[in-house]
């Protein structure tokens, strides 16, 4: 049997735009900042793998665009983001991003300023979650206990 596993990342963002007009796509290279993290903007998770925080340029998120991806990656879930945090056994140390992996507080590797949440593919749908990942909780916090903060 083979069985293929994409990478996930979750996008840096902080303010919330939405746009009445018709949706588009968003391409790699208008959003990601490879230049974010000392990691080429792709910082790998303490409790996975396969999962990375993703720095955007700016702060600014669109609820009606669709964001390309590199092949082979999507934009996590809730439901994955926090199945796959609750598996893991090891120990977790500091925070999501804040102040790792070249960030300062919250300012980026390559100075955007005011990144404090990552979004989740579903972030937007009031039925399912309406959250995203707080850059500066500490890590060893799942879902249930606030590293999802819920949107206002």
């Amino acid at each position: 049997m083979f069985k293929s596993l994409l990478k996930t990342i979750i996008v840096s963002t902080i303010f919330i735009t939405s746009i009445a007009a018709q949706a588009g796509v968003i391409v790699l290279e208008d959003w990601f900042d490879s230049a974010g993290s000392n990691s080429g903007g792709l910082t790998q998770s303490q409790f996975s793998n396969t999962v990375y925080f993703a720095v955007a340029q700016d702060v600014d998120f669109s609820t009606t665009d669709t964001y390309e991806v590199a092949e082979g990656w999507h934009i996590a879930t809730f439901a994955e983001y926090t199945s796959l945090h609750s598996a893991y056994t090891g120990t977790f140390s500091g925070w999501n991003m804040f102040n790792n992996d070249g960030w300062n507080g919250y300012t980026t590797a390559s100075g955007t300023q005011g990144h404090y949440y990552f979004a989740l593919a579903d972030m937007f749908d009031d039925s399912l979650t309406n959250r995203a990942a707080h850059a500066g909780n500490s890590a060893g916090h799942n879902g249930s206990a606030f590293t999802i903060m819920e949107l206002i």
